[in-house]
């Protein structure tokens, strides 16, 4: 090919294809709400500060278990403090998490921080603050957990375990049994509605040895708790009054606690059952509280798990992709509609060994698959569980399936095998969750030794704990054990880590998202106690940050997200080989390690396929050994699904694709599975090769900088192409071979049978080893060889319309700026009508979008934010010429 320029804007515009279909700001038709009117619970973060519920301001409970009592009674149970935050009659006022606001209107994300949390809407019967819910022992109402350097910050975690712990809930019907225990008391509870009451059901199954006390009611600064007749009126300062009672045949005694609080003070040593009734302060709540006293309603037996309410299934089927090539994508049809009318967006996938899939949607659900191989058309669906927080992790560990959710990591248990979860064990809540909105629970694997490791995002606007403490552990990798009774931080400095652990060595490596601090998509070697440069997630030593495997352009992959280590022959010469996920292209790269007692770095190249998931994670399927991924959209993607499953098959064809890919202080070299043709091979002008570095700041992302300092990239000389004795390799000779942070290597060449070998490898340069041609069996090298035609590119400088829309797919800029006029999804203003419009900026001013603006906003965008959108754009200052520039400025102007 005559111009590697036309070879590389081509073949990465063909992989770049503009997202189709994809409504991203319209509300979906055949979606339910997200609350289910008939499943009794789900978890999310509830702010109660601006209630009324007659306690402090900062009222947040982060890990917020709400139990439906009926179609219009709710109650929340803090699994951290082991409190009843508040018991409510109504609905909620809002739901504001991130999987809450997307759920029905697609690419809709919610605020960062913590100030546009879900909301209660209606009578408060009972409220509590920010202390431990039960206690053995004195009183203590404060919280009791170490505060942060910023103490409105209430994600602390959960109780010491010297204190109490939430052990579990299980499901029968439509009730919800609350498992606890409180100073070596252990508590089942039901929250419930006998009649027109809200009922706490408590029951104690074994006795500690000091007496418990439960907080029921806090009336709040300038309230009162006054006891008449047996009972309790509680009145609040705004003037909210409640009475509550015990029914008959309970345990314990309802107590006043410092003229603010009501608890109920348990026996000491004994077992037995309290009902505490809960009711407006009025004549007809005092009437029907009457009747409720004598009246103990029958529980289902929560040992036996209940039945199931997902009895039908959903069979869809797969499509096969066109097979090409050596590798090709299948995608799998959603089980969309459902019986339910339940959305469905996948985020993390796991196998059996019999090859039956579990899947988590960050919905909050868990679905099931029969058997999946390459050879069933089809596949059944069947929903397993329901009512987790964002789960973004899943893992199958004998035959038992643990999500990994903004609650921790939770045990799912079917105790009647009838197909459903009748438990959801508090496996681990150790690592504290805050209720930031982007602390995502990233990612979760299996180690070797069967401890798991966790990921939690990093951006977080909000209190860091105490120099040392272990509270806060945002922008970290963590290894929880394999019981779940202790954690350690591993790796922390990161800002959206997803990362893959080899199954048999336990080698982690993991990649971040480009953004403030890291300048480009890199993939990491993790090692213990690994600092990785992003300011927010600190927690401890900021060491020297060790320089990744490899950087990988922005263009190539704008949005790395999981890696997968391919353990599997079916993959064929993929096997043994690390895979790393791109969710904004999306894409697949294989990733080469080149790793001594010296130096580790590698190099990437993309797997050609047709992928239109915004895949986030992968898993090999035991069962036909193919790589299976999933994932969704909620930020930019240039995916064409909002999510999906697809499965990366290897055809059995010969790979075009390399098999080594190293640099050393002599030139490049490139090895692939097929001999090589030397017409085309060895000349060097089928060789692209040039480099730049990066610079790590505070802004968004980085341009790309010469060797010397300025702007822009290196052109990088090779002098000769000579090929291996056996014909699959071939080794770049250059002359001027330095460290670099990317080289860029692309190339055009054929195999001896025809076969285009046409690809783009990026690689990181810290290391330059010498050369041993005998090592790669090379023979001798001429290294005074210089090929007659240089590999020079003639460079068009006309700006066209029509080339700044391929630059606008090419780079990136579809998945945060549309064309049509909407910004659902994006995160960035349309280009719609932008040419020479007014635009309203963050600090207050207006700015004219002429031509001169644009030019600015493309290479230093943090330098006049638009109002309503925040920093998100990489600098592409030494990346775009001039006339690329000019040219996307022609595509907006068109628009």
């Amino acid at each position: 090919m005559k111009n590697l320029l036309t070879f590389i804007c081509l073949s990465l515009w063909a992989l770049q294809l503009p997202a189709a279909d994809v409504p991203m700001n319209k509300p979906l038709q055949d979606v339910a709400d997200f609350v289910e009117p008939d499943f009794p619970f789900l978890f999310s973060s509830l702010d109660l500060g601006d209630t009324p519920a007659g306690t402090e301001p900062n009222n947040l409970t982060v890990r917020g278990l709400h139990v439906r009592l009926d179609d219009n009674h709710w109650a929340c149970f803090d699994t951290d403090l082991l409190r009843m935050s508040v018991m409510w009659k109504g609905q909620f006022k809002s739901l504001k998490n991130m999987a809450h606001t997307s759920y029905n209107v697609p690419g809709k994300k919610t605020n960062s921080g913590q100030k546009s949390l879900a909301k209660i809407d209606g009578f408060i019967r009972a409220a509590n603050g920010l202390y431990a819910g039960a206690q053995a022992g004195q009183l203590n109402m404060s919280d009791p957990r170490p505060e942060f350097e910023d103490k409105t910050e209430v994600g602390r975690g959960p109780l010491p375990r010297s204190m109490g712990r939430f052990i579990e809930h299980r499901i029968s019907g439509q009730y919800v049994q609350l498992r606890y225990e409180a100073g070596g008391t252990y508590i089942h509870e039901v929250p419930m509605m006998n009649g027109k009451v809200v009922r706490r059901q408590i029951e104690v199954s074994k006795a500690g040895r000091k007496p418990v006390a439960i907080i029921l009611a806090d009336a709040g600064k300038g309230g009162s708790v006054v006891m008449r007749n047996h009972s309790a009126h509680v009145t609040t300062a705004k003037g909210r009054k409640s009475t509550i009672a015990l029914a008959e045949d309970s345990i314990g005694e309802l107590a006043v606690h410092d003229e603010r609080w009501l608890v109920l003070n348990l026996p000491q040593g004994k077992r037995g059952a309290a009902g505490v009734l809960f009711v407006k302060d009025s004549a007809e709540g005092n009437s029907a509280l009457r009747k409720a006293i004598k009246n103990t309603p029958e529980l289902p037996d929560f040992n036996k798990g209940g039945e199931g309410r997902w009895t039908e299934t959903v069979t869809t089927r797969v499509e096969a992709g066109a097979e090409e090539g050596a590798f090709v994508m299948d995608h799998f049809r959603l089980p969309l509609p459902n019986p339910w009318k339940r959305n469905v967006r996948f985020s993390a996938l796991a196998f059996f060994d019999d090859g039956r899939a579990a899947l988590a949607s960050i919905d909050g659900d868990v679905w099931l698959t029969t058997p999946l191989s390459r050879d069933d058309p089809f596949v059944k669906w069947r929903r397993y569980a329901s009512g987790l927080s964002e789960p973004m992790g899943i893992v199958i560990r004998n035959r038992e399936i643990f999500t990994f959710s903004r609650s921790g990591i939770t045990r799912l248990k079917d105790l009647n095998k009838d197909g459903e979860a009748d438990v959801y064990e508090n496996f681990c809540d150790l690592p504290a969750q805050s209720g930031e909105t982007r602390e995502f629970p990233m990612d979760m694997k299996l180690a070797p030794d069967g401890s798991f490791i966790i990921a939690k995002g990093g951006i977080h606007s909000a209190g860091k704990g105490k120099k040392g403490a272990k509270a806060v552990l945002n922008g970290t990798l963590v290894r929880v054990a394999s019981d779940g009774s202790s954690y350690e931080m591993i790796a922390h400095g990161l800002r959206e880590p997803f990362f893959g652990i080899h199954p048999k060595t336990g080698f982690i490596t993991t990649s971040d998202q480009q953004g403030h601090a890291v300048p480009s998509t890199p993939i990491y070697h993790v090692k213990q106690d690994d600092y990785f440069g992003f300011h927010w997630a600190t927690h401890g030593k900021q060491t020297p940050i060790p320089e990744p495997l490899t950087w990988i352009p922005h263009m190539a992959d704008n949005s790395g997200a999981g890696q997968v280590w391919v353990t599997s022959e079916s993959m064929g010469p993929l096997n043994g080989t690390l895979m790393h996920l791109s969710y904004g292209r999306p894409a697949v790269f294989r990733t080469f390690i080149h790793e001594t007692k010296d130096f580790v770095q590698g190099a990437v190249v993309e797997i050609p396929t047709r992928l239109r998931v915004p895949i986030l994670q992968g898993a090999i399927n035991p069962l036909d050994g193919l790589v299976y991924l999933t994932g969704l959209q909620i930020y930019g993607s240039n995916a064409r699904d909002l999510s999906g499953l697809s499965r990366l098959r290897f055809t059995g064809r010969f790979s075009a694709l390399p098999n080594q890919a190293r640099v050393f202080k002599e030139g490049v070299l490139l090895g692939f599975d097929v001999a090589l043709e030397s017409d085309s091979a060895a000349k060097a002008a089928n060789y692209l090769l040039r480099r730049w570095n990066y610079k790590r700041t505070d802004k968004y992302g980085s341009p790309h900088y010469k060797l010397d300092g300025n702007p822009g990239q290196d052109d990088v000389t090779v002098q000769s192409a000579q090929i291996s004795q056996d014909g699959r390799s071939v080794f770049l000779v250059v002359p001027d071979m330095k460290k670099s942070m990317q080289l860029a290597a692309h190339f055009s060449i054929k195999s001896t049978t025809g076969m285009a070998l046409d690809h783009s490898i990026y690689a990181s340069v810290h290391a330059l080893p010498s050369f041993d041609p005998d090592e790669y069996e090379f023979g001798t090298i001429d290294w005074n060889k210089k090929d007659a035609e240089a590999n020079t590119m003639k460079k068009d400088d006309t700006p066209t319309v029509a080339r700044g829309e391929k630059i606008y797919q090419l780079f990136g800029c579809m998945a945060c700026h549309s064309i049509d006029g909407s910004t659902a999804g994006k995160t960035g203003p349309s280009w719609k009508g932008l040419f020479d419009s007014v635009r309203p900026l963050k600090d207050g001013k207006k700015a004219k979008a002429d031509a001169a603006y644009i030019k600015k906003a493309i290479v230093d965008p943090g330098a006049e934010l638009v109002d309503g959108f925040e920093p998100g754009m990489p600098p592409y200052l030494g990346i775009l010429s001039d006339a690329d520039i000019e040219s996307l400025i022609l595509f907006i102007k068109s628009l």
